[in-house]
């Protein structure tokens, strides 16, 4: 069933128009900007019996399609959002911008809005991973596919803020845990747009809420307070990644990080990896 609804709907996208800037969710997330976020990734335009939407291709790990995401302009009735995945989505992205320009930094945003506003902020081509999930999954790929150019990484992180104390902040937490288990380039960083109220929020909302205006996503990227250099410490690395979990996950984390503590005394010391986590917790 799966397959054969990707290949239904591949048949369907590769009929659709291009999608020009004026589907009314570009233009709720980019105003006048519309146009041009149209232009940053192949987008079609179609309408069914959920309604009018717009669709772009996912790629797998071999670089070919593997799925299509539908984002709707209304939210669909029994829906909980106006997005739809048709086919894989493990593992599966997107790239807004011109891979061309692709250099030694690869950016990596979690949803398609995120993604095209730093995009137009910066010029520079930005992978679209669809959810924290698959973060991770996403900067491995990267990391084997593009071995001969890439070799420093900036994720543009969701700051999810709502409800903390339960949900902790996935979008943040998944960032910094794609770039920083197993690896120890001190070239990567996360950008995080600063918020103190208790919503989600990423650049696409800093752009609708200064009435459309790039130039505020670019004072926000500028801004050194916003970024994020992950610990390499190994036990405050993670010991940084359970402050930001959600609370149903913090328990067991904190018991793998013991048996990390234990795993790494013959390197340091049980007592100081102990006294570090008593000290945090």
């Amino acid at each position: 069933y799966k397959a054969k609804r990707l290949k239904d709907f591949a048949d369907v996208f590769n009929t659709l128009p291009r999608e020009v800037g004026d589907h009314a969710y570009l233009v709720k997330k980019f105003g006048e900007l519309a146009p041009q976020a149209a232009q940053s990734i192949e987008l079609r335009r179609g309408k069914d019996y959920m309604g009018d939407f717009i669709a772009y291709a996912l790629y797998d790990e071999s670089m070919s399609v593997c799925g299509y995401q539908r984002i709707y302009a209304k939210i669909p009735k029994g829906r909980e959002d106006n997005k739809d995945i048709i086919g894989k989505a493990k593992g599966a992205f997107a790239l807004v911008g011109d891979a061309k320009k692709i250099e030694t930094r690869a950016n990596i945003a979690e949803g398609l809005a995120n993604a095209i506003t730093y995009h137009l902020a910066e010029d520079e081509p930005c992978f679209v991973a669809l959810f924290a999930n698959n973060l991770k999954l996403v900067a491995d790929f990267i990391r084997k596919h593009y071995a001969d150019t890439i070799s420093k990484f900036t994720m543009i992180a969701d700051n999810d803020r709502k409800n903390l104390p339960i949900n902790g902040n996935i979008g943040v937490y998944k960032a910094i845990q794609a770039i920083n288990y197993g690896n120890d380039s001190k070239d990567d960083y996360l950008i995080i747009p600063s918020c103190d109220k208790p919503i989600n929020w990423d650049f696409s909302d800093v752009l609708v809420n200064n009435d459309y205006d790039i130039k505020a996503v670019l004072s926000a990227i500028d801004n050194k307070d916003n970024r994020y250099y992950p610990n390499r410490d190994p036990i405050e690395s993670r010991l940084n990644c359970i402050e930001l979990m959600a609370k149903s996950q913090r328990e067991k984390s904190i018991k793998s990080l013991l048996a990390q503590a234990v795993k790494l005394a013959p390197m340091r010391p049980i007592d100081s990896s102990l006294n570090t986590i008593k000290a945090r917790l």
